[in-house]
């Protein structure tokens, strides 16, 4: 936990390391309403990160009208009673892990004194490299400082280790054989022997998943028809 005095405070924090919060909480009262002052806060923070929570704290008397400008955020009255702030709480993890599976949770990638911030789905595969691990995105390669065994743990249930120097993003895969995973950028990652039955389990667990999404779809359907 952080804690500022003012919004030019909490952008700068905030810019240092976008990954480091899970969610920003923001006072409204009627200082922070002029000229839209709510609406340019959150404007500015998701510019950094757009998948951190954003909290509006109002009070009982006051709830400015650029909040509803500010877009999809969470509302929090103040004084808050233990149990709604305990939901909200509640709710603000269940997001973040939800981003965090879902690939929508920003990464940040070392290299030298420079970071750089990608979101999981925008990557293809990433492999050994001299320098740490080179990661390849939709927009291009980056190198991260890190080992690849440490950056694979910071990857969702989409990511596969299939060789002792490649993890592929099964999103991007178009076709698999028993000694390639063939990605849709053209690339064609190598499959070794010691990781064939982790692939293959990966595999059906993927198939799995899809089945059980379509008999959910299928049990929707046959519920509206009955309504």
């Amino acid at each position: 936990i952080s804690c500022v005095q003012d919004e030019i405070q909490a952008c700068d924090l905030f810019r240092k390391n976008p990954c480091r919060y899970d969610a920003v909480f923001l006072p409204t009262d009627p200082a922070s309403e002029r000229n839209g002052g709510v609406c340019r806060t959150v404007s500015r923070i998701r510019e950094i990160n757009p998948y951190v929570q954003i909290v509006l704290m109002f009070s009982y008397n006051y709830l400015p009208s650029s909040a509803a400008d500010a877009g999809n955020v969470w509302l929090l009255r103040c004084p808050a009673e233990s149990g709604s702030l305990n939901r909200l709480l509640k709710n603000l993890r269940e997001m973040s892990e939800s981003c965090r599976r879902s690939g929508s949770k920003l990464l940040t990638l070392r290299s030298g004194r420079e970071n750089s911030f990608v979101t999981p789905d925008s990557i293809l595969y990433a492999r050994k490299c001299r320098r740490g691990t080179s990661v390849m995105t939709v927009a291009g390669e980056k190198i991260h400082s890190a080992k690849l065994d440490e950056f694979q743990r910071q990857l969702p249930a989409t990511f596969c280790r299939c060789h002792s120097s490649f993890i592929v993003n099964f999103r991007y895969a178009v076709r698999s054989g028993r000694d390639f995973i063939l990605m849709d950028d053209g690339e064609r990652i190598p499959v070794s022997r010691a990781f064939r039955k982790n692939v293959k389990d990966f595999i059906a667990g993927l198939t799995e998943m899809e089945s059980r999404k379509n008999e959910k779809g299928c049990e929707s359907e046959e519920q509206s028809e009955q309504f």
